[in-house]
């Protein structure tokens, strides 16, 4: 990642869904270039880049805060509020789970919204983040002074709903569940078969995230059971865990299956 044809991956975050970076300090007003290149698995190349321009957003946006303290707890109904330019629309995100919630402009300039922290909303020292679309199309940024932090007991298990569980698949295996909206979800699929009728074989067929939808339903994509295990009967070991932003983990679900 380079911003102004400066590396700072060093300081970036970067996550299987996300890459942020936030500066150490406050960049200068005019247009910046950011530039980001990537490898996927086969190792070809990708890069984008793009522009912005930074104008002086305190004119735009005056404040913008969240109540509810440092820490929130499952449950909690947070209110976020902006005090801008009026006739704009104005949205507040969380990290990178909640994006541009709507707030609704309860008076001339002043903007509203609201957010009930869910069960697994396992936040830690978040970035909450303003954005003030003006009447004239403008878009201004800007970021709370103070993170957000959840304090989450126990995070939910997630739960498998197909197929059942000890029940046999074809070549083709889509897993589907259920889980608190928002959560990320951890697979792991290994098995197990025996060659030439005495060698216990094990290993792992695959290991992935997905995501619950904002009903809590996930759902994988098509796996390929016959990927190097070839013909013959194999037992699948499935497990699921849900995983909170700072790599605290519920319970583990398990699932046997079978071909």
């Amino acid at each position: 990642m380079r911003v102004d044809g400066r590396v700072v991956t060093q300081d970036a975050q970067v996550t299987s869904t996300f890459v942020s970076y936030r500066p150490d300090q406050a960049l200068t007003p005019g247009m910046h270039e950011v530039m980001i290149s990537a490898r996927d698995k086969a190792g070809n190349p990708v890069i984008k880049t793009w522009n912005f321009q930074i104008g002086n957003s305190s004119e735009i946006i005056r404040s913008f805060n969240f109540d509810g303290g440092q820490t929130v707890a499952p449950g909690d109904e947070v209110t976020f509020t902006m005090v801008g330019e009026p006739g704009g629309k104005a949205t507040f995100t969380i990290g990178d789970r909640v994006r541009e919630h709507a707030m609704r402009e309860v008076s001339p300039g002043r903007y509203q919204g609201t957010y009930v922290v869910r069960r697994n909303d396992n936040f830690s020292q978040m970035v909450v983040t303003g954005k003030l679309t003006t009447a004239s199309g403008e878009t201004y940024t800007t970021e709370s002074q103070n993170t957000f932090t959840t304090n989450v007991g126990t995070l939910e298990a997630p739960r498998f709903t197909d197929p059942a569980n000890d029940s046999n698949v074809g070549s083709q295996l889509v897993l589907r569940g259920t889980a608190a909206p928002g959560s990320k979800v951890h697979i792991k699929i290994d098995y197990s078969r025996r060659a030439l009728g005495l060698i216990n074989l094990t290993g792992t067929l695959s290991e992935f995230d997905v995501t619950a939808d904002d009903r809590g339903n996930w759902q994988t994509d098509a796996i390929d059971t016959n990927t190097g295990l070839g013909g013959g009967s194999v037992t699948f070991n499935v497990t699921a865990t849900a995983v909170g932003y700072n790599g605290r983990q519920s319970s583990v679900t398990k699932l046997t299956l079978h071909r």
